[in-house]
């Protein structure tokens, strides 16, 4: 996606890896028909979040607001996205 300049789709490819992880540590239970906002309500620990928060609010304007973004503002959400995945890898089950 990021060698196509397909900034959208990397940054679904991006959300769908922090649901994968949170799933894997089962601080969410994933299921087709859940809504980003029922995976938030799952998470207790006010760190992960405030961090998961953030990302939704930017995918789901990115994602279903159909709102295109360059290179620049792809490596700054990328960012984010490293930051909150990290805080996950430490997190215990």
């Amino acid at each position: 996606a990021i060698a196509n300049k397909n900034f959208r789709y990397a940054i679904r490819l991006n959300y769908l890896r922090s649901l994968k992880i949170l799933s894997d540590k089962e601080i969410i239970y994933w299921k087709i028909d859940k809504t980003n906002r029922e995976f938030l309500r799952e998470i207790k620990l006010n760190n992960l979040k405030s961090k998961f928060e953030k990302i939704t609010t930017d995918f789901e304007s990115i994602w279903y607001g159909g709102f295109e973004i360059d290179q620049t503002a792809y490596l700054q959400l990328q960012n984010y996205y490293s930051d909150f995945n990290s805080t996950l890898e430490a997190t215990q089950k």
